[in-house]
């Protein structure tokens, strides 16, 4: 296993232009459901994002489904992409 140390707003830099081109406010979370980088006003880095099993999801490595959320384990990184349902 590897770990990167990479500082928060480093990596918020790396991904928001990702964020903000997905057809709907999208946050990426840890297993926790600590928010590591958001393009959703409702959703803050660094907050917590309550109600799906993040840590499942990532574990089952595919798709969820959870109270309108899309939730889309991220290949190769422990974080998960969190969208609502179109």
């Amino acid at each position: 296993m590897a770990a990167a140390d990479v500082y928060l707003r480093h990596f918020e830099t790396a991904v928001m232009p990702l964020l903000q081109r997905l057809p709907g406010p999208a946050h990426l979370v840890n297993a926790r459901g600590r928010v590591a980088a958001s393009a959703d006003p409702a959703h803050l880095a660094g907050s917590l994002t309550k109600g799906p099993d993040f840590a499942a999801v990532l574990t089952q490595a595919r798709p969820e489904h959870f109270d309108g959320l899309h939730l889309m384990p991220c290949d190769g990184v422990p974080l998960v992409l969190v969208m609502a349902e179109r």
